[in-house]
């Protein structure tokens, strides 16, 4: 589900993107960022005071089994509480990220591997935060990209992600795949799509990068 919604985000974006470029060849780039400062206040207000879905509660007998899909946030043998119809203030959810830290309700399995997964998620997010400079590599030699071909570039390999991320993911899915094994696909084609960027000299070694790029964003959808 994750995938399938983070896949219609990204074409939406892809849409946007490929006419991006080209409006900024035209006009610039000041109109436009005064459009996304306006939107994301908008955005954030939209989040902040939105109303919350009643949730529906559990069916009456629940399995005990505990396997890859049981959260790590729970105790061993605590119920999940479900709040139907009193709405939480919207500070609520940062005292429940102060939660993580509290592993006296959880057994030490729990907590190692709940250490391990934010451990390795914060390495996985300086990684991707080193693809952050692209945008000005790609503006100077040897590719000396114009905002059009920037615009292009993005849209290309968001629409190849929008499709194909959702396609991986049902193969996977199909051969019986587990989340721990979805996860080290994505981080092997996130590392094969990094170094081969980072040794690209022509534009269709960038394009050619594009085959990978839609698996390696599994990891940080399923974490």
């Amino acid at each position: 589900r994750f995938v399938g919604i983070g896949a219609v985000s990204t074409a939406l974006s892809a849409a946007a993107t490929f006419g991006i470029g080209y409006y900024i060849q035209w006009r610039g780039f000041t109109d436009l960022l005064w459009m996304a400062t306006g939107l994301e206040v908008l955005s954030t207000f939209a989040v902040l005071f939105a109303p919350q879905p009643i949730q529906s509660p559990p069916p009456a007998t629940t399995p005990t089994t505990v396997d890859e899909t049981t959260s790590l946030l729970s105790g061993s043998n605590a119920n999940v509480e479900i709040r139907t119809s009193k709405r939480e203030p919207c500070c609520h959810g940062f005292f429940d990220m102060c939660m993580l830290f509290d592993f006296k309700h959880r057994s030490p399995k729990k907590s190692v591997s709940l250490m391990i997964i934010i451990v390795a998620y914060v390495f996985h997010l300086l990684a991707s935060a080193s693809m952050g400079p692209m945008l000005w590599y790609l503006l100077g030699a040897p590719f000396c990209w114009t905002s059009a071909d920037l615009g292009n570039f993005s849209a290309i390999s968001m629409i190849g992600t929008a499709i194909f991320s959702v396609l991986g993911m049902k193969a996977l899915n199909a051969c019986g795949a587990n989340d721990v094994i979805i996860c080290a696909v994505g981080h092997v084609c996130f590392f094969a799509y990094a170094l081969w960027i980072a040794c690209s000299q022509y534009s269709w070694q960038l394009y050619a990068a594009l085959v990978v790029n839609p698996f390696i964003g599994y990891q940080g959808a399923l974490t």
